[in-house]
């Protein structure tokens, strides 16, 4: 993996942001944890090997970088989490479940990288607990804490959580979802892992600073997708008609209808505000990503999910690009921001 970092960084001389691994955690629980992601291996050990393994090519790709990387580039990694709330918010078990699922989902990579140099405290106990012989020798620590420029973050919902009814080595004692949360409020995007709750990117933010005190963070995802009905991907059921704003609609060829996205606005209206909430609250919030500028090959979803501000035309010959509602909200936006120099809060009410 050096090696081939190493030929990225000759190569790409000017490039003023670069980042080793996107989105670790998909990686190894989604890919070597479980079956629904390459290579599809299904065991736990594997997931925290494959873990170990990834943190050890960033650090030392890291190390590369800084030796003979492009001048006055940064380097960082790319972290998912959704934001974890306790089922019960008044129920120490549920309380505690909430930081164990953020410590053994994120603090897994972050806590190496922004604080100790090793897993967290909770994950050494636990692997001594389980036989689960993964140690990083003081060597490896030292090329681990620090191995980041700035704090690349990835969110786009929550979850609730309460201990889980036996502890086993994939849940590390923990039972979290966000299936059943439209109780809360929560609305429901194409997929079934994405409920939408704004105040969760905020909470999440605010975890990440007070944890690890980044200097500098980047959102560098934060976005909502509708369902393909009609694509090349073939028809797949529908998830709801877009002019009701509270649920994403049909999305197939790019018709008059499949454009006026008014849930997306919605949601980028939601996060964005909260985002700056965050930064008024002290979060070192230097940048932000929508995800995505495009309809795109999402996953094991393939084509079924659309994350696009702009919607791919499946059906035409020449894949025709559409900018939707979104795209003329988000130019719109930036204007006011620009030519008013007014604030994010000020430009989204």
């Amino acid at each position: 993996f050096v090696a081939y970092a190493e030929l990225v960084f000759a190569n790409l001389k000017g490039v003023r942001y670069f980042t080793t691994f996107n989105e670790p955690q998909s990686i190894c629980v989604g890919g070597y944890g479980g079956t629904g992601a390459a290579p599809g291996l299904g065991s736990t050990l594997q997931m925290y090997r494959c873990g170990h393994n990834l943190l050890l090519a960033h650090a030392r790709a890291v190390a590369s970088f800084r030796r003979s990387g492009p001048a006055g580039a940064k380097i960082s990694l790319n972290l998912n989490q959704d934001y974890a709330y306790p089922r019960n918010a008044s129920n120490p078990d549920d309380q505690a479940a909430a930081q164990r699922q953020l410590i053994f989902r994120l603090g897994w990579w972050a806590d190496p990288v922004y604080r100790t140099g090793d897993y967290p405290e909770e994950m050494r106990t636990f692997f001594t607990e389980h036989g689960i012989e993964l140690r990083f020798t003081p060597e490896e620590q030292q090329l681990l804490k620090g191995s980041s420029d700035y704090y690349a973050m990835q969110h786009y919902s929550s979850m609730v959580c309460t201990p889980a009814a036996k502890t086993t080595l994939d849940n590390f004692g923990v039972s979290c979802t966000s299936e059943g949360t439209e109780s809360l409020g929560w609305w429901p995007a194409a997929s079934f892992w994405l409920k939408v709750h704004p105040e969760g990117i905020r909470a999440m933010l605010a975890w990440i600073q007070d944890r690890y005190h980044p200097s500098e963070l980047i959102i560098t995802e934060n976005g909502v997708d509708d369902e393909d009905t009609g694509s090349a991907a073939g028809p797949t059921q529908s998830c709801g008609a877009l002019d009701d704003p509270t649920r994403p609609g049909n999305c197939g060829a790019c018709t008059l209808a499949n454009v006026r996205d008014q849930f997306r606005i919605e949601y980028y209206r939601g996060y964005l505000y909260n985002v700056a909430l965050a930064v008024k609250d002290g979060v070192n919030v230097r940048g932000y990503f929508a995800w995505s500028l495009l309809d795109n090959f999402e996953w094991s979803d393939g084509f079924r999910c659309r994350f696009g501000l702009v919607c791919i035309d499946y059906t035409s010959p020449t894949k025709d690009r559409i900018p939707k509602s979104s795209a003329t909200w988000w130019q719109q936006l930036l204007d006011r921001i620009n030519t008013a120099s007014t604030t994010v809060v000020d430009a989204l009410i």
